[in-house]
C-alpha cells in the first residue's frame, strides 16, 4: 500500500503525466463536440482570417467590435491557414487549452495546498458544467487564451518569488504582455497576482508585503493602467455594445454576480431563468453566508478559502455590467478558479480541523461525486441543446454549398434574414463559406426588398434547401 502511494506521488509530480490525465478527462467529455460546426461568431473571426491573408486586414490594426487582440487574431489566422473549414480541430485546440489551464491551476495550487488537494481541485475546473461554452464553442478560445496567459502570469510570478531568477521575471512581464494583447479581460490580471501571491505568501509564512514586490510590479501597473484608459476610451466612443445599450455600467451587476457564482457551483440555469427572485434571494443568502464563514475562517483558521469567493466576484465583475442575458456560460470560465480555490480550501479545513481521516475521504468522495454530476449535465447540454443547433448548421452549409454554382458572385445578392443563424452573421457565412465579400450579401426582412436585387435567396426549413425568391 505503501509503494501504491509513493509511486502516485511521484505520479502528481510528473506534470506530464498530469497534462495527459486532464486531457483525457476532457477528450471524455467534449466529445461530442466532434460532430460540431461553426456557430454564429466563429464566422466572423475565420471571415477576418481571411481578410488577412488576402492581404485586406493586418491583425495589428484589425478592430473585430473595436476590440484589440491581435493574439486572437493571429491565432485565427494561423488556424485558418493551417486547417480552413476542418472545424474538428478547431474544436481539439479548445480542448487542449482547457487541459493547459487545468495544468496550470494545478502548478499554481501546488504551491498553496497540498499536493492531493491540489489535484483534485484542478479536475473540479476540468469537469465544472456551468463554463462548458468556453470549450464547446470555437469563438469562446479568446476566453481560453486569456486564462491561459494569466494562469502562465501567476505561475511565474511565484516560480520568481521562490527562485529570484531573473529569467522567471521576464517570462512573467512575457505572458502579462500576451494577456494584455489577448482579451479586454487582461485588467484581472492585477488582482489575480495579489492573490496568489497573498495566498503563496500564507503558505510559505513570507511577509507579504515588501518594497520589492512593489517595483517589480511597477512595470506591470503602468503598462496596465496605460492599455485600460486607452482600451475604455475606444470602446466608450465607438464600440456598438455601448453605443446600443448592451453595455451599461449600473446596479444591475450586482444581482448578476450574485446569481452567477451560486451558478457556477449549481448549474441550474432554467430554474435562474424561470425563478430569477427566488433564485437571486438564495444566492443572496448564500454568498453573504459563505463570505461571512469566509471571514471567520481565515482570521481564526488562517485558511484563506474566502479568497475563492472574493475571486469569482472580482471576476464576474467585468462581464456583469451586460444587459442581456445574465446567465452566460463562457462569462464564468475564469471565475471557476475561484471555485477551484474554495473546493480545495474547503477540504483542507476539514483535514486540519476535524483530523480524522474517514471525514476526509468522505469529503473528497461527495467532490468526487459532485464532478460527476457536473460531466453528466455537461453531457445533457451538449447532446441534447448543442448538438441539434450545430446539425442545422450543417444543413444550411450544405445548402448553401449545393447552389454555390448558381451564383454570380461578382454581383450583389440578397439573402432573406430568417434562417439558422443570426441576421447579422450571413455576409461573414458566405465569405467564409463561398469566398463573397460580405459587402456583397445583404440581408433583407421583407419579400418586396427582392426588386432591388437580380439575386434574392431565402431559406426553406421544411426542405433544408436555399431557393430563389
Amino acid at each position: 500500500m505503501f509503494e501504491v502511494h509513493k509511486k502516485w506521488s511521484a505520479m502528481l509530480h510528473n506534470h506530464s503525466f498530469v497534462y495527459i490525465f486532464f486531457l483525457g478527462i476532457t477528450l471524455i467529455i467534449y466529445f461530442p463536440v466532434f460532430q460540431f460546426t461553426f456557430f454564429q461568431d466563429d464566422y466572423v473571426w475565420i471571415s477576418h482570417a481571411k481578410d488577412v491573408w488576402a492581404g485586406n486586414a493586418h491583425i495589428i490594426t484589425l478592430r473585430i467590435s473595436n476590440f484589440v487582440m491581435p493574439t486572437v487574431y493571429a491565432y485565427f489566422a494561423i488556424y485558418v491557414k493551417l486547417f480552413g473549414l476542418a472545424s474538428s480541430w478547431y474544436y481539439l485546440a479548445n480542448i487542449l487549452l482547457h487541459a493547459l489551464n487545468a495544468l496550470l491551476i494545478y502548478k499554481i495550487t501546488q504551491k498553496i495546498l497540498p499536493t492531493n488537494i491540489a489535484f483534485l481541485s484542478s479536475i473540479l475546473f476540468l469537469v465544472l458544467r456551468y463554463p462548458l461554452e468556453s470549450v464547446s464553442w470555437i469563438s469562446a478560445v479568446t476566453v481560453l487564451l486569456t486564462t491561459c496567459f494569466l494562469l502562465l502570469s501567476g505561475l511565474y510570478w511565484l516560480t520568481f518569488l521562490t527562485s529570484k531568477n531573473p529569467k522567471h521575471y521576464i517570462l512573467f512581464l512575457l505572458a502579462s504582455f500576451m494577456l494584455v494583447f489577448t482579451k479586454e479581460w487582461s485588467i484581472l490580471l492585477i488582482p489575480f497576482i495579489i492573490m496568489v501571491h497573498t495566498l503563496f505568501c500564507m503558505r510559505t509564512n513570507q511577509p507579504i508585503y515588501h518594497k520589492k514586490y512593489i517595483l517589480y510590479l511597477i512595470p506591470l501597473v503602468g503598462i496596465f493602467l496605460s492599455y485600460g484608459l486607452i482600451e475604455l476610451s475606444i470602446q466608450h466612443n465607438t464600440n456598438a455594445l455601448i453605443t446600443k445599450g448592451y453595455y451599461k455600467i449600473g446596479w444591475h451587476s450586482i444581482p448578476n454576480i450574485v446569481s452567477n457564482i451560486l451558478l457556477t457551483f449549481v448549474p441550474l440555469t432554467n430554474l435562474a431563468h424561470t425563478e430569477p427572485v427566488w433564485w437571486l434571494a438564495m444566492s443572496t443568502i448564500i454568498l453573504v453566508a459563505g463570505l461571512a464563514s469566509g471571514i471567520y475562517i481565515v482570521i481564526k483558521k488562517k485558511n484563506p478559502l474566502v479568497f475563492g469567493i472574493i475571486w469569482m466576484i472580482i471576476s464576474f465583475l467585468p462581464t456583469s455590467f451586460f444587459t442581456w442575458d445574465p446567465y452566460v456560460s463562457r462569462y464564468a470560465y475564469i471565475p471557476a478558479i475561484g471555485a477551484a480555490l474554495c473546493i480545495g480550501y474547503g477540504i483542507t479545513l476539514i483535514q486540519n480541523s476535524l483530523r480524522k481521516q474517514w471525514i476526509t475521504r468522505t469529503a473528497i468522495i461527495l467532490v468526487i461525486l459532485y464532478g460527476m454530476i457536473n460531466v453528466l449535465f455537461t453531457y445533457r447540454v451538449l447532446n441534447n441543446l448543442y448538438k441539434p443547433i450545430h446539425e442545422e448548421n450543417i444543413r444550411f452549409a450544405n445548402a448553401l454549398y449545393e447552389i454555390e454554382d448558381k451564383l454570380d458572385k461578382s454581383n450583389d445578392l440578397a439573402i432573406y434574414y430568417d434562417t439558422p443563424h443570426k441576421a447579422f452573421i450571413l455576409p461573414e457565412i458566405f465569405h467564409t463559406l463561398i469566398n463573397i465579400p460580405t459587402h456583397k450579401v445583404h440581408v433583407i426582412h421583407t419579400n418586396e426588398e427582392c426588386t432591388e436585387y437580380n439575386q434574392c435567396y431565402a431559406w426553406n426549413p421544411t426542405k433544408k434547401i436555399i431557393e430563389q425568391l
